[in-house]
């Protein structure tokens, strides 16, 4: 992922952990749209409840983001920076 992205998606993950404490209408994303498509391209694939692969849902399964305690959400936020800064997510596919 090009580290120009890096801010886009990491703005827009910080946007879920934000949803929590947000108010009104709870199906409705804050996430742009265009974070959105970058997390949807790159991410949610794997990282959603019934993908094949299950480590990935294991570690991380969006479908559950909400039902996430919120230091289990700043922990899993710090893992995404880090794996997304060291090049390791997403997989080059993507």
């Amino acid at each position: 992922m090009s580290k120009k992205i890096i801010p886009f998606v990491l703005s827009g993950l910080i946007l879920l952990l934000m949803q929590s404490f947000l108010k009104g209408e709870r199906n409705s994303s804050p996430i742009p749209d265009d974070v959105e498509k970058v997390l949807s391209t790159s991410c949610y694939d794997c990282h959603t409840t019934g993908s094949n692969s299950k480590d990935a849902v294991k570690a991380l399964d969006f479908k559950k983001w909400d039902q996430y305690r919120l230091t289990k959400k700043i922990g899993l936020l710090e893992d995404i920076c880090k794996v997304i800064d060291e090049n390791k997510m997403p997989p080059k596919k993507y």
